[in-house]
């Protein structure tokens, strides 16, 4: 018998605080975005652009890792 999972994730734009540890935290703010994914292998052809909705992070508070302002990560929603 063959199984699929489905997982169905709500992701709610926002701003979310993260905490590290005693003293240290985070604030970055969700995006969801539809558009060309700039992650990878990216093509100069018109017939190989494809369009995703994903979700982007901005850092607004830096840290010597990721200056404030920045994108922290990035997903592609499927």
């Amino acid at each position: 018998m063959n199984w699929i999972l489905i997982i169905f994730v709500l992701i709610y734009p926002g701003l979310y605080i993260g905490a590290h540890g005693l003293y240290t935290s985070e604030v970055i703010h969700l995006k969801r975005k539809f558009g060309q994914w700039k992650g990878g292998k990216e093509s100069k052809k018109p017939t190989d652009i494809e369009f995703y909705e994903y979700v982007e992070a901005v850092k607004l508070t830096g840290d010597p890792y990721v200056p404030a302002g920045k994108v922290s990560f990035m997903f592609v929603l499927v």
